[in-house]
């Protein structure tokens, strides 16, 4: 499993596509965000894996949802069918309560029948009165996101490709106020910013080469009551060699080196960068009955972990599959600020290490029994050593503002997940996914001399996820949906309880013939309390409305 620089410049274009932009990630699925929304609903895949959060669940829910909402036509979703398409550019604009707004540009070019330059910028943000964790006041909550990116791609004879791209995000947001402000300012402007340059497997008759390199940064602007300064630069090389056997089979391997630098002042001490180097070769197999990958990850620390898939096609409607993963992510400043924009270290470690999944095994069947209906039913284990957790300590008189503390343990999760599609020719539309969580955590080893008993109840992790979405056409022009979201937390007994997630929302869109939409959505519909990022609340009931055109 590769840490994978490309982090920032793969989540500002798809990410931004499907506008669900609010740093809800799963950092092993190449930091591409969970889309849940009814509008969202695509047409069904072919029998193919479909990716499960297991181990590193979304702590946010949803959040800001109206103001990530952003009509586009399905087509529309990705660069490469917006760049393909008669139409090069889309362009959309919302605004709704809550000062919530809305925008996004994107345009195309074709400079060449073999070279194309991918232009994007997508801002979002709201500015509105929310509930404040001690549920006796509101507070003015500030959150403005700014994405912007280009890309270039050239296309060679033999079907590899070369990609360069570059980005930059800012977000600018506050932090909830406890009793008496002082101290600290309350804001905070985080910079993000990307260079990457790849390219995909060139072929040599039998010998093929792909390489990529890139690099990252995290920067937070102010102070917090931790830190004076947090500053993050991420490199990551990458080569992949392989040699084609034959028609049937393929050997490569997956050479990585990864360095992390930081410039930090933290009230407990100063973080040591570090670098790190890892190989996985593979043997791949293929007939028309069997899928096979089978590989072994190993770290210049000699960890190793398996890097094994396997599919069996029992025939065209039905797949069987099971694999073992594992290998190490990066515990970096962007994915605790995935996990909450309001994160803080609270550690007493001089060297963050990176997350090790010494096994990610999961098995199951996918489906397509019938025209129009997909399933994909499976179960899944993992383990995991130091997992980033969010910690939810008692409110200190000393800390001003409320901060989501960062804390690494090691643990266990079990998983049964269940994911249908149906689509009755293009007219009504639906899908249900739905997860059990069962997780265990264990701090001792990551905090030595302190402690842990019950640590287990500090953490927030869901044990039930259900999304559910309905997309009408009762007409070409008019799009009609709905889309709920259930989520449960456990009881914790004189500790923060986080409610649980119960949101509705609705859609609709209406399409012209000169390619000009306009659509609104409504969220929260039920006007429930729960937590938007953990200790801090989501809107009431909110409106968006908005337009988009292609051109």
């Amino acid at each position: 499993m590769k840490k994978s620089i490309f982090i920032g410049l793969v989540a500002i274009v798809p990410a931004m596509a499907f506008a669900q932009m609010d740093n809800v990630v799963e950092v092993e699925n190449n930091y591409r965000p969970v889309v849940k929304d009814a509008n969202k609903i695509n047409s069904l895949p072919d029998i193919e894996q479909q990716e499960v959060s297991h181990y590193n669940v979304n702590y946010t829910t949803a959040a800001i949802p109206t103001t990530n909402y952003v009509f586009q036509p399905m087509w529309a979703a990705k660069n490469e069918q917006l760049i393909r398409s008669d139409k090069k550019g889309f362009a959309t604009g919302a605004y709704g309560i809550d000062n919530n707004v809305l925008g996004r540009v994107a345009y195309g070019l074709d400079l060449s029948a073999n070279d194309e330059l991918n232009l994007e910028f997508y801002t979002r943000g709201r500015n509105s009165e929310v509930d404040h964790i001690m549920g006796n006041r509101k507070w003015d909550n500030r959150f403005f996101s700014t994405r912007v990116k280009a890309g270039y791609e050239h296309r060679f004879d033999n079907d590899a490709t070369l990609n360069i791209d570059g980005g930059y995000g800012a977000d600018v947001f506050n932090y909830q106020t406890q009793a008496i402000p002082a101290g600290k300012t309350d804001k905070q402007h985080n910079d993000l910013m990307d260079f990457s340059v790849e390219l995909t497997p060139y072929s040599f008759g039998k010998f093929g080469l792909g390489a990529a390199a890139g690099i990252s940064s995290f920067k937070q602007k102010h102070a917090t009551n931790f830190t004076e300064g947090v500053s993050e630069t991420l490199i990551n090389v990458t080569l992949t060699p392989e040699y084609q056997i034959n028609d049937n089979a393929k050997i490569d391997i997956d050479l990585e080196y990864c360095h992390t630098g930081y410039n930090i002042d933290d009230a407990i001490g100063k973080l040591e960068g570090y670098d790190a180097f890892d190989a996985t070769p593979h043997f791949y197999w293929a007939n028309d009955q069997i899928d096979l990958m089978a590989g072994v990850y190993v770290s210049d620390a000699l960890k190793v972990a398996p890097d094994v898939e396997v599919v069996y096609h029992t025939g065209s409607w039905l797949d069987l599959y099971a694999q073992a993963k594992g290998g190490e992510t990066w515990n970096s400043f962007r994915r605790f600020s995935a996990m909450t924009p309001y994160w803080i270290l609270r550690d007493t470690r001089q060297e963050i290490d990176d997350q090790f999944d010494q096994l990610r095994a999961r098995g199951g069947v996918r489906m397509k029994p019938f025209e129009g209906f997909y399933a994909d039913l499976s179960a899944g284990y993992d383990i995991t050593e130091n997992r980033a957790e969010i910690a939810d300590f008692e409110m200190s008189p000393t800390q001003t503002y409320v901060y989501a503390p960062i804390l690494f343990a090691d643990g266990t999760h079990f998983y049964a997940n269940a994911n249908l599609r149906y689509n009755y020719r293009n007219k009504v539309m639906a899908g249900l996914d739905a997860t059990y969580h069962k997780w265990s955590t264990d701090f001792e080893a990551n905090m030595p001399g302190v402690n842990t008993t019950n640590w287990d109840k500090i953490v927030w992790r869901p044990e039930i996820e259900l999304d559910c979405n309905i997309m009408v056409k009762p007409i070409e022009q008019l799009t009609i949906g709905a889309d709920f979201l259930f989520e449960s937390y456990a009881k914790k007994t004189n500790r923060y309880e986080r409610l649980n997630t119960v949101n509705l929302g609705a859609t609709i869109s209406y399409t012209f013939p000169f390619r000009l939409t306009l659509y609104a959505k409504g969220d929260n519909l039920l006007n429930q309390k729960y937590d938007q990022y953990v200790m801090y609340r989501t809107p009431g009931i909110n409106f968006l409305a908005g337009a988009a055109i292609t051109f």
